[in-house]
C-alpha cells in the first residue's frame, strides 16, 4: 500500500473519529484532541494490518485512552503500553 493510499484511507475514516471522539469527550473537552489521535492511531493500525477499520475498534481504542487518563489523574500510575496490551 502507498502512502497515498493510506492517506486516503485515514481521511476516509475521519468523520467517524471526529463523531466518537466528539461523543465521548462530552465530559472533558480538554481530552478532544487526544481522542482524535488515539482514533486515528486505530485506524492506521487496522488499515496497515489489512483489516477493515470498524467504530467498535476505533472506539475500544479511544476508551483504552479514557480508562487511562483517569488512573493518572487518580494517581495511580501505569504505562500506556501495558494498558494496551503491548507492554510485556
Amino acid at each position: 500500500m502507498t502512502d497515498r493510499e493510506l492517506s486516503d484511507q485515514l481521511r476516509g475514516n475521519a468523520g467517524l473519529v471526529e463523531s466518537l471522539a466528539d461523543r465521548l469527550s462530552r465530559r472533558n473537552r480538554d481530552e478532544l484532541d487526544d481522542l482524535r489521535q488515539e482514533g486515528m492511531i486505530a485506524c492506521w493500525e487496522a488499515i496497515r494490518a489489512g483489516r477493515p477499520v470498524t467504530e467498535a475498534e476505533v472506539e475500544k481504542r479511544m476508551r483504552k485512552w479514557m480508562r487511562y487518563r483517569g488512573r493518572q489523574l487518580r494517581e495511580v500510575p501505569t504505562a500506556y503500553e501495558n494498558l494496551l496490551g503491548m507492554g510485556d
